[in-house]
């Protein structure tokens, strides 16, 4: 699984402020391009989650909503591999489309979002483009503006 480079080119829509991540079906269909109408393969959850990993690790998200359990977990913090563990476990073998709106939400942290937009990101600009023009190599940007640990 670690071959698998966030940062190349056809994973640019997990790093589209808000959209990219909200619910696991966006990565799933939106980032990693699997059919979300059908239920998920091993392999494909395991990306999934490594992704997500991945996301959390470089600082770029929270979980904004715990789905069905939102307001038992809401006041709570979890480590990484908590969070990993909840949405595995929760993550039932025949899930597809629809089921994923009960699940965990994802947010991007305000320090991704205010940088994107103090570069002029708004909710009309095509994505592509921005990252091209305007941020140029993703994932330096990323290290270079994300807050020190």
């Amino acid at each position: 699984m670690d071959k698998l480079n966030i940062f190349d080119n056809k994973y640019i829509n997990l790093f589209l402020p808000n959209d990219g991540v909200e619910f696991l079906f966006n990565i799933i269909n939106d980032g990693l391009g699997y059919n979300v109408n059908k239920p998920s393969s091993l392999h494909e959850r395991e990306e999934t989650l490594f992704i997500i990993e991945k996301l959390f690790k470089l600082d770029l998200i929270y979980v904004f909503h715990w789905g069905e359990n939102h307001e038992k977990m809401k006041n709570e913090k979890f480590t990484i591999a908590e969070t990993l563990n909840y949405i595995n476990s929760i993550w039932f073998e025949k899930a597809y489309y629809p089921d994923y709106y009960g699940m965990v939400m994802f947010g991007h942290n305000k320090w991704y979002t205010n940088k994107l937009e103090s570069l002029g990101m708004t909710d009309r600009t095509d994505w592509k483009w921005f990252v091209k023009n305007k941020i140029g190599n993703l994932e330096k940007f990323i290290e270079d503006n994300r807050p020190p640990k």
